[in-house]
């Protein structure tokens, strides 16, 4: 059963099975959605950590069936707390949700009688904040969801899962098709991808309650700041980058964070890229006598060029030969190399350049995480391929 499937068939019949006197083992909508998940959510795609699940209540019949897929490397494997991918269905069960979410039960426990309805949604509001870019390139909503889509009684749980909700998109379940499965596959690997970008603002990657209480207690005009990767939580540098809270009435993106944390993404792929070339060259009888010509543009000469490494190739039209290579990196945590990415108008200029002038080009695609990199590269005939969306306009007002 692929999403598609699980999807109409959840939408056909779990309001009918709601009303059934039958316990939930015996229940074959139950069995067969749980049985389903990792062909469905094409997990062999996704890292290995991660978990699946499927719920229809406990006990009795839940208002919202949900699927929720956890990395069980960072969190505890709980909905109760913690950040997690989710697709929640209406209560109509006609459409549903894929999510980035937080986990509702922490907060109406810990803050009751202290609007946790208001906490969450201030947290939600912070991971939106830093996620943003990413959410833009992969037309994902930071608006809040609507699971109430027809009148009933509806339960705190499901107000709780509005109020957590960081990014999502919703798919009118009548208007899904058996092509649409690839669609929604991609759509899945990409909400991976911010996932993972959300665990990198993680204070302690095993504490995510520890994250929220630090948010929550300084959510005036004080920072919240992010010990590096290499140090001890209990170190923190005086040049560490801090990361602005956001202001209780309004998102302010805070741009100088999101630029560092692609930065140093970025900077990680370009190293990976470098050790890939320096491989790729050692092994070519005619390449490894112009290793010295290697050179890592970006880091020696500064971002601008529109190509981040400069590398050497055979020349296609004189094979005894040697030409230079330019190569842009495009790195991100997703395990797929499908992923999208940015480009800037001037890395564009410059790959139209390339193809004008016959000059060899390649985008070296860096993904996974880091532990795990892989990378794939790309010709400019693939490029050409692509799809490329506008992801921001230039306004010039007349007058």
């Amino acid at each position: 059963m692929n999403l598609v499937s699980l999807f109409k068939r959840i939408s056909a019949e779990y309001a009918v099975q709601k009303e059934v006197p039958r316990s939930f083992a015996q229940n074959a909508l139950i069995r067969d959605c749980k049985a389903s998940l990792t062909e469905a959510l094409s997990l062999d795609k996704l890292p290995t950590s991660y978990r699946a699940k499927f719920s229809a209540g406990v006990g009795k019949w839940a208002e919202i069936p949900w699927i929720t897929i956890r990395d069980n490397d960072i969190f505890h494997a709980t909905t109760k707390h913690g950040i997690y991918i989710a697709l929640l269905f209406t209560n109509d069960y006609k459409g549903v949700y894929l999510t980035l979410t937080q986990g509702w039960t922490f907060f109406e426990k810990k803050y009751k009688g202290n609007d946790p309805h208001d906490k969450i949604r201030f947290i939600s509001n912070f991971f939106y904040n830093h996620l943003q870019l990413s959410a833009k390139l992969m037309q994902f909503s930071g608006q809040r969801i609507s699971l109430k889509r027809i009148d009933n009684k509806f339960s705190k749980l499901a107000t709780g899962y509005e109020d957590g909700t960081i990014l999502s998109k919703y798919y009118d379940i009548s208007q899904l098709s058996e092509d649409s499965n690839s669609a929604l596959t991609d759509d899945l690997l990409n909400m991976s991808e911010c996932y993972q970008q959300a665990q990198q603002l993680l204070l302690d990657p095993k504490d995510y309650i520890k994250t929220v209480t630090t948010i929550l207690a300084n959510n005036s005009h004080q920072s919240v700041v992010y010990p590096t990767a290499d140090e001890p939580d209990d170190q923190v540098n005086e040049d560490q980058q801090s990361y602005d809270v956001l202001q209780k009435h309004g998102v302010k993106p805070d741009y100088d964070a999101l630029a560092q944390h692609a930065a140093e993404s970025g900077r990680q792929g370009e190293e990976f890229a470098m050790a890939y070339e320096q491989n790729r060259l050692a092994q070519s009888p005619l390449l490894s006598t112009v290793q010295d010509k290697l050179k890592h543009v970006s880091k020696e000469d500064g971002d601008g060029l529109g190509y981040d490494i400069l590398s050497q190739c055979v020349n296609p039209k004189n094979p005894s030969q040697t030409k230079d290579l330019y190569i842009e990196v495009k790195t991100t945590y997703n395990p797929t190399e499908t992923t999208p990415f940015f480009m800037s108008s001037n890395e564009l200029t410059f790959f139209e350049i390339c193809k004008k002038e016959d000059m060899a080009y390649a985008i070296y695609r860096v993904y996974g995480d880091p532990d795990n990199r892989k990378l794939k590269v790309f010709t400019p005939k693939v490029i050409d391929q692509a799809d490329f969306k506008p992801t921001s306009y230039q306004v010039r007002l007349n007058g």
